[in-house]
């Protein structure tokens, strides 16, 4: 049986439409994810996911790069 997890981020650099998309093309990638809420105007995130091999640090991780990079890589996200 898996835990559901629910994570609440603020992203003060996701300033732009292109990094809203990017983080939600990269946490797409996340198996596992259940509901994913990108708030450009706040600047939130909140992830449910079932996913053990996951932690708020990693996802943290995923969105940072998503946005520093200004692209998904795919091979970062899946395994």
């Amino acid at each position: 049986m898996h835990t559901i997890h629910t994570v609440k981020l603020k992203q003060s650099n996701m300033l732009c439409n292109r990094c809203l998309t990017n983080v939600v093309k990269a946490l797409s990638l996340i198996e596992g994810i259940k509901e994913l809420n990108v708030n450009l105007d706040k600047k939130s995130i909140k992830i449910t996911y079932e996913n053990e091999n996951f932690s708020k640090e990693v996802i943290q991780k995923i969105i940072n790069e998503s946005i520093v990079h200004g692209r998904v890589d795919k091979k970062i996200y899946i395994e």
